[in-house]
């Protein structure tokens, strides 16, 4: 049990932090906002940031470290110039404090080719290929305008299940764990796996479905593949086909698997 004395010294301090952050503008501390949230321009919205970001060679939108590709110095720099020259700002800009470290870096250099924004380094970033159903990604910015869905969250999450997607969150993938065997001392797991027809097919459905122009997204990227054929049929959502996926097999009491 607590002394009541640890608890009084807890109590003052508490008060002197509320006393600090009101008379003095004193803040605690805060977390550094996403890449796309730094960055702005006037008459932008934050998906047109994000899209600046990856034209740019970002890529994710969030910040350097939030993938596992690791941008080098001169690429923070490339990127961060990029961005600048189309008009955008940002208060702590990271390149001159590398330009000035590091002087040798060819992005420094006075004569070094301005990058340009570029819709296929943005189509072929790692966010685009993690998320190709976002906004973010699409390929004509014109299905922008109609790639909300008129459904509400649930039934459009069951709709994704039901034309065959491996989460009700567009997922191409979803692994199951059990739980630890104690002869073998092993996880037992279950796997699924949509392949490139499948996730296509997927996609076909939730356009067919009216969840979204979006979801044409995946077939303007790859239009060779045999699913993405306009000739094949396009998939009819099935309720079986949501109940009997290893996600609502393995998500008891989820409202999506009701």
């Amino acid at each position: 049990m607590l002394k009541p004395s640890f608890l009084k010294c807890i109590f003052v301090i508490s008060c002197v932090m509320t006393l600090l952050s009101g008379c003095f503008g004193f803040k605690p501390f805060q977390p550094a906002p996403y890449e796309f949230e730094a960055w702005k321009k006037q008459g932008v919205t934050p998906v047109d940031v994000q899209i600046a970001l990856l034209e740019c060679g970002y890529q994710d939108t969030l910040g350097y470290g939030s993938t596992h590709v690791r941008a080098t110095d001169n690429e923070i720099v490339a990127k961060e110039k990029c961005m600048e020259s189309d008009g955008f700002s940002k208060k702590d800009a990271y390149w001159r404090e590398l330009c000035q470290t590091n002087k040798t870096l060819a992005a420094c250099q006075s004569d070094a080719p301005h990058r340009l924004r570029n819709i296929q380094t943005r189509l072929d970033s790692q966010f685009c290929s993690n998320f190709p159903f976002s906004r973010v990604c699409l390929i004509d910015q014109e299905d922008k305008e109609d790639s909300d869905s008129p459904h509400d969250e649930i039934t459009q999450q069951k709709k994704l299940l039901e034309c065959g997607f491996a989460t009700p969150y567009a997922g191409r993938g979803y692994v199951s764990y059990g739980f630890k065997d104690k002869v073998t001392d092993k996880v037992p797991s279950q796997r699924v796996d949509l392949s490139d027809n499948e996730f296509a097919l997927a996609a076909r459905c939730a356009v067919k479905s009216g969840l979204g122009n979006q979801y044409k997204n995946y077939c303007k990227k790859y239009p060779a593949l045999s699913a993405c054929n306009p000739d094949s049929p396009t998939p009819e959502p099935k309720i079986d086909r949501r109940l009997t996926s290893l996600f609502c097999k393995t998500s008891i009491g989820n409202p999506v698997c009701q």
